[in-house]
């Protein structure tokens, strides 16, 4: 909301809707009907994989974004859709790119990647990836789909590294479970996590849809640490969190299932999850 009333500021002749909403597969079909492009200002993996699923499936263009710590990465997705999309009409196919699991088949194990509440994130890697959005968006929205990037960008400012990596024959070399095989499974609700309310107990489980590798627990303590106590054991990790002006408790084992205590909101323990956790 408060973007909302900025940016009416900024240019008040723009219609700026804001919905304050935890996305997720029973909602986002809802929320993208009529829209022309999908940007990513997501945080996390799980959901970046459902946007993907729904760019692939309906045609339309993704914008991919992401940073922590000093490093950003970028990808511009014209999606192979099999619709009569600009990027693919009259045998345009050269034009379309690989998806996002075209470049990243599934979500990485929870704990295994960095977030911005562990690790930070440095404002100006935001700034890169956002203005490089902000371009292939405006590109996509005037039909100059020939001039949209079809590399990869990777960056680490620390490390004084702009790369950008040549990754188009990703489509044609692998076999995509989503634009290839046509396999929508965090769309259709299969893959991703599940969540459940504790009545009475002001908590909320998660659990992993998918078959969860083994989460290294002691890992995830060290990182942990840095916000206080944490108790953690081959079996459990508990800790309590200081979150704005809410506290919360973090109980994780090694299957990936998680107890947020401290709400009952699917949509907070989420959050929660994916910034002190990982995705």
């Amino acid at each position: 909301v408060a973007a909302q009333r900025r940016l009416g500021r900024v240019n008040a002749g723009v219609r700026v809707s804001a919905i304050v909403d935890d996305i997720n597969h029973t909602n986002i079909e809802r929320y993208a009907t009529g829209v022309d492009i999908l940007v990513d200002g997501l945080d996390n993996l799980e959901t970046r994989y459902l946007a993907n699923d729904l760019a692939v499936q309906n045609g339309l263009p993704y914008i991919y974004g992401a940073a922590v710590g000093s490093t950003g990465m970028a990808f511009s997705i014209l999606p192979h859709s099999g619709l009569d999309t600009p990027w693919e009409r009259d045998g345009k196919v050269d034009l379309a790119t690989p998806c996002l699991r075209c470049l990243f088949a599934e979500v990485p194990p929870a704990g295994t990647s960095p977030t911005c509440d562990t690790v930070g994130v440095l404002g100006p890697a935001v700034g890169i990836v956002a203005n490089f959005q902000a371009a292939e968006t405006l590109k996509i929205l005037t039909g100059n789909y020939a001039q949209v990037s079809r590399t990869l960008l990777n960056l680490d400012l620390w490390a004084n590294e702009i790369l950008q990596l040549e990754v188009s024959n990703a489509y044609e070399s692998g076999d995509c479970p989503c634009c290839k095989r046509r396999g929508f499974d965090y769309l259709d609700g299969g893959a991703g996590s599940n969540t459940t309310a504790l009545c009475g107990r002001d908590a909320v489980q998660l659990r992993q849809r998918r078959e969860a590798e083994h989460v290294d627990l002691a890992a995830i303590a060290r990182r942990l640490r840095q916000y206080g106590s944490v108790e953690c054991n081959e079996f459990i990790l508990r800790t309590q969190i200081n979150d704005g002006n809410r506290r919360y408790e973090i109980t994780l084992f090694p299957n990936g299932r998680a107890i947020i205590r401290g709400t009952s909101e699917p949509g907070v323990a989420r959050s929660i999850y994916a910034r002190y956790v990982g995705s």
